[in-house]
């Protein structure tokens, strides 16, 4: 140890070091040296402290014989390490611990520092609240490590026996709405997570989305706390309905709304991209369609008819967002069905009118009836075998639109009580809100982290992000 220098400031010491909560007695003298500390030469503060008495108690007694004992020296000095309200100044405490022995059996023990550090560790309590702090962050392990002078094995250590994932819920209570997504972590692998609807507590989160491990984690809790869940809000997984119908038998099942509208808007999209790769860069009907995309999704009400827009120009004339409008569905009478379409289910959606919902569906269904004869018509008549399927199959005029293909979707009869609930007024303060921000999080500590090895791993520092 070199570069010795003394620091006399004993009003520092004490606030830092908070010793009217730990029976340890502190030395005014305060050094800062170079020291090595996991294979690296640093400079820090060095304390010197010793362990007494706590307060309340004048004399020790025997634990075996319950005789008084006497002082009998200190032990040798253990560094341990300290985090100061200065984190980035390496701080450590050089230890002694005072002796007691029995004056019957000679049965020896030492007083222990029990607010400051834990038996058989170097490192503070208050160091590994810190280092659990910089865990709920979007820190990677070896950041944390860096600014909690540790190495990067403590702080894995930390994590892992300060939180037990799969131990965290006692399986007895479940909340009365739920929220279900996936999210990729691992491999590119979709992890199922769960969370409450209401306050986004996460009830867990699971390395597949196969229905047989949402089965198996759902099943640890009993059937009459599965009973009690009153809402399951999801988007369109084909495999979600039915498990969670066989999971949660009083629960009403409520696809959730920004999905349905991105379904919609992204069906609208794939057939105006289709409509202005028709034309030249040159023409309106172009730069209509592809630079000014976001008036299609507003709503037509919404839209000025009024004034004109600098902003809005082709060529040297300004226009309206509505004479924008136009232009750009004047140029297919598909894409202005389309979009009628995608206006009539947003509109439902906003006023929570389930029954015009319905009602919409069951125009589709007849427009479908009437398509499914025409196929067969044609597939007769051009000699080929009725068993496809596929939209592309057919020749353009016997293809649905992409909206209706996506209706197809909302029609699957385990998919269409979930649509018409997220149409219902009672249902409208439930969606996947909450555990959309909750995969944002992850995503970032994801990125942050650079990535995860260990599944476990993840799961722990979600939880604490998250949940703390």
């Amino acid at each position: 140890m070199e570069n010795t220098k003394s620091l006399n400031n004993l009003s520092y010491l004490k606030v830092i070091t908070q010793t009217e909560n730990v029976n340890i007695e502190f030395e005014e003298l305060v050094e800062e040296k170079e020291i090595w500390y996991f294979g690296k030469k640093i400079t820090g503060l060095i304390y010197r402290a010793k362990t007494v008495l706590a307060k309340e108690n004048s004399e020790q007694f025997c634990d075996k014989c319950s005789h008084s004992m006497h002082k009998h020296g200190y032990t040798n000095p253990i560094k341990v390490k300290y985090t100061s309200d200065n984190a980035s100044r390496p701080t450590f405490i050089l230890l002694k611990k005072a002796r007691y022995v029995c004056d019957f059996c000679h049965h020896a023990i030492q007083i222990e520092a029990d607010k400051l550090i834990d038996k058989f560790k170097s490192i503070s309590l208050r160091a590994k609240h810190y280092i659990l702090s910089l865990l709920a962050a979007d820190l990677s392990m070896t950041e944390i490590a860096r600014q909690a002078t540790t190495s990067i094995s403590y702080v894995l250590n930390v994590l892992v026996n300060s939180i037990d994932p799969y131990n965290l819920s006692k399986y007895d209570n479940l909340p009365k709405h739920i929220c279900i997504d996936e999210v990729r972590v691992i491999n590119r692998i979709c992890n199922f997570i769960c969370c409450d609807a209401v306050n986004g507590t996460i009830i867990g989160v699971l390395p597949s989305n196969d229905g047989k491990s949402i089965m198996k984690f759902f099943q640890k809790f009993s059937f009459q706390t599965r009973q009690s869940v009153e809402t399951v809000t999801m988007d369109l997984n084909i495999n979600y309905p039915n498990i969670m119908r066989c999971l949660f038998p009083n629960a009403d099942l409520i696809a959730d709304r920004f999905h349905l509208v991105k379904m919609m808007y992204s069906a609208f999209d794939e057939k105006r991209i289709e409509v202005y790769k028709r034309y030249k860069k040159a023409d309106k009907e172009y730069k209509v369609l592809k630079f000014y995309y976001k008036i299609f999704h507003k709503f037509e009400d919404e839209l000025d008819d009024k004034h004109l827009k600098q902003w809005y120009r082709l060529g040297s004339t300004p226009y309206t967002e509505l004479q924008l409008l136009d232009i750009g569905l004047n140029c297919d009478e598909e894409l202005r069905t389309i979009y009628d379409l995608v206006q009539a289910v947003r509109k439902a959606l906003t006023e929570y009118n389930y029954l015009k919902m319905i009602t919409i569906l069951q125009e589709y269904t007849v427009r479908k009836s009437d398509l499914i004869i025409r196929r067969r018509e044609w597939s007769t008549e051009n000699g080929k075998k009725n068993t496809y399927n596929f939209n592309d199959y057919y020749p353009k005029e016997l293809q649905e639109n992409p909206v209706d293909y996506k209706f197809s979707t909302f029609m699957r009869k385990s998919n269409y009580d979930l649509v018409i609930n997220a149409f219902k007024v009672n249902y409208k303060d439930f969606t996947n809100g909450k555990i959309e921000g909750i995969n944002n999080v992850v995503k970032h500590l994801k990125s942050n982290a650079y990535g995860f090895k260990s599944f476990d791993n993840f799961y722990r520092r979600v939880l604490l992000r998250i949940n703390s």
